[in-house]
């Protein structure tokens, strides 16, 4: 059976909610769809989701159509919570976008877009709440292709055949076009199916499951157990696997995976017989593990490109209980937060007013304790004006580790790059793969007022370790 991680994206009230129920219940998962007005969804459980009528954290479902197994992300259109919906789309293979048939293309939409292009990631294009439009699907199909794409056109061999000349070409001389060749343009973005339909009535979604599993690109993966962190919460550290199999009580260098499991619907079960293939994501405990970190064979990740831009103080109530485990908890959630605590308070990182609501009501329920906040202050950042190299050395009983760096001012706006010029002869790749996984997810502060660092290249020229007492957590703690 295929496998295809797929996300869903929208802005505020598109019907992203509406329409991953009716998948599910197109294909059988669920017997009766739920609705956002009723307070009935089945991923949008928590209770401020159900009393604002949004999604705030990234959920999913697993499902089956025909011969391929899917597993849905459902990740937040508010711009508060960017973020979370970035970490949802860093395991898809394939993005459905909504756009809502009353409102066309909104600024988030071309913010999704953005993101969508920067990761590579092909996309359709779902129309939603066609049944109450006012427009009509050319005049939304031309505001699709002015704000997002030329290439977005309906699953039309002529249409198609306009965006491309070899294409064009086929189509003249055969009449057709041969599917794995619309398959091939869909998996490198140059083409971007677009269909219409209404969620709620269960319009259209059917076609769209076709297409989804007919033209998701075909991934090629290793034998060697590789993987990253996209999502950490209450039920475990969620895994994307992207080589081998991941099995439950996996033992890998410094790490254990005890449970595995999947989403059935939108239920955890225990991972099938023989774990959980590469291409295919899951929920693992037994690991202390972080949004951003890889294992195994995985390469380093990019750290995220939408974060937070204003800083605040957190207000506690004299008196009140220490809020560190509250905090470190959710921090381990939502690295973005940037949560520090020292004598001085707790600083925290938030995009809008809706996020700040929302923390304050999660700290209440999880401390008892009603929290204010500061002013916020936009958050600066700092530069280097020339190189300069500096090396860290951790060395406490029976651990060693030694990492050499060089840091290079860099182009305005390419924020921090962190690259490798250890030969695997002198340093293996997976002590490698530790370093620059660190590099990439620490905050790196400037020396001027304490800001993060910025437009630096940082480069690892030198790793040593020791046969007996170096384990890979002690390259990150070098690092």
């Amino acid at each position: 059976m295929k496998h295809i991680v797929l996300s869903i994206l929208a802005h505020v009230d598109a019907g992203k909610t509406t329409l991953i129920e009716s998948l599910l219940y197109t294909a059988g998962t669920i017997r009766r769809p739920g609705r956002v007005d009723k307070q009935t969804t089945v991923l949008d459980d928590d209770i401020q989701e159900r009393e604002r009528g949004i999604t705030i954290y990234a959920k999913e479902a697993g499902f089956a159509w025909k011969d391929t197994g899917v597993q849905v992300i459902d990740t937040p259109g508010h711009a508060d919570f960017s973020s979370e919906m970035e970490r949802g789309l860093s395991a898809a293979d394939l993005a459905v976008v909504i756009v809502s048939g009353l409102d066309g293309v909104q600024s988030h939409t071309k913010t999704i877009w953005r993101l969508l292009e920067a990761a590579g990631i092909p996309a359709l294009v779902f129309v939603n709440k066609m049944d109450l439009a006012r427009r009509s699907e050319e005049d939304l199909l031309a505001d699709i292709q002015t704000q997002l794409s030329a290439a977005a056109v309906p699953l039309d061999p002529e249409q198609i055949a306009l965006t491309d000349d070899a294409l064009l070409e086929e189509w003249d001389q055969t009449g057709e076009i041969s599917r794995d060749h619309i398959r091939t343009r869909v998996a490198a973005r140059k083409l971007f199916p677009v269909f219409f339909g209404s969620a709620l009535h269960h319009e259209g979604t059917a076609e769209l499951l076709d297409a989804l599993t007919d033209l998701a690109p075909e991934r090629v993966y290793g034998p060697d157990l590789g993987g990253f962190v996209y999502k950490r919460d209450d039920a475990g550290v969620h895994v994307k696997v992207t080589g081998g199999v991941l099995e439950p009580r996996t033992k890998l260098e410094d790490l254990r995976f005890d449970q595995v499991k999947v989403f059935q619907g939108n239920r955890l079960v225990n991972a099938p017989a023989g774990g959980v293939p590469a291409g295919m994501t899951a929920v693992v405990t037994g690991t202390d593990l972080v949004p951003g970190d890889v294992f195994g064979a995985q390469a380093p990740v990019e750290g995220p490109k939408l974060v937070p831009s204003m800083a605040y103080e957190i207000l506690v109530p004299e008196g009140a209980p220490d809020l560190g485990p509250v905090m470190a908890r959710l921090s381990a959630q939502d690295p973005t937060l940037d949560i520090e605590s020292d004598r001085r308070g707790i600083r925290i990182r938030l995009a809008g007013e809706v996020q700040k609501e929302v923390l304050t009501r999660r700290i209440r329920d999880l401390a008892g304790i009603d929290v204010g906040f500061s002013v916020g202050t936009p958050v600066y950042r700092e530069t280097i004006t020339a190189p300069v190299k500096g090396y860290g050395h951790f060395e406490p009983l029976r651990h060693y580790a030694e990492v050499h760096l060089r840091l290079e001012p860099a182009k305005p706006g390419s924020g921090i790059t962190v690259e490798s010029e250890v030969d695997t002869d002198t340093l293996s790749p997976r002590f490698q793969a530790q370093i620059l996984s660190a590099l990439r997810h620490k905050r790196h502060k400037g020396v001027l007022s304490g800001s993060d660092l910025t437009d630096v290249k940082i480069t690892v020229t030198a790793g040593k370790g020791h046969l007996k007492h170096t384990e890979g957590g002690d390259f990150r703690q070098a690092a």
